[in-house]
């Protein structure tokens, strides 16, 4: 496999332990980021769910190395009768999971254990669903994934 696969691979994993036993408030019951079904299709007894979906690839040429940029989506999956509040909880226990690997976020090194070679991961924004009447709710949240590879090893 290639180095972003990898990387997604490592994001999938970390998102994976979202759970109750492990902490967060959120007791995440599935990741998917490889075939991915619609958010709207998705059964109550699949939710709450991560969709981990990449949306694109910037790739920086440097000496010796590449700097590559991956966007992500993640899509964050809750049953329609879910309140703002426990959107904003999942959301940031998302938030929690990835930067510190710690459900109390007391760890600021969270994100080297995804991957050795992501150097940097930053979140533009958030973008909640319009409460949709008899649909799932849904929390878009945007990350960039910075990482270094060598030539040729996406």
């Amino acid at each position: 496999m290639g180095l972003l696969s990898d990387i997604q691979i490592g994001l999938a994993s970390r998102l994976a332990t979202i759970t109750t036993a492990n902490g967060y408030t959120t007791n995440v019951l599935n990741v998917l980021y490889d075939k991915i079904p619609m958010a709207l299709e998705l059964e109550d007894h699949e939710l709450p769910a991560i969709l981990l979906l990449l949306s694109n690839l910037t790739i920086e040429r440097k000496v010796g190395c590449n700097e590559n940029t991956a966007n992500f989506e993640i899509q964050i999956v809750l049953p329609g009768d879910s309140s703002d509040s426990q959107m904003i909880q999942f959301a940031s226990d998302i938030y929690k999971a990835i930067y510190s690997d710690d459900p109390v976020a007391t760890n600021i090194n969270g994100i080297r254990t995804i991957h050795p070679a992501i150097f940097d991961i930053k979140s533009d924004n958030i973008e909640f669903d319009l409460n949709m009447i008899e649909a799932n709710r849904f929390a878009m949240i945007n990350l960039q994934v910075m990482f270094r590879g060598i030539y040729n090893n996406i």
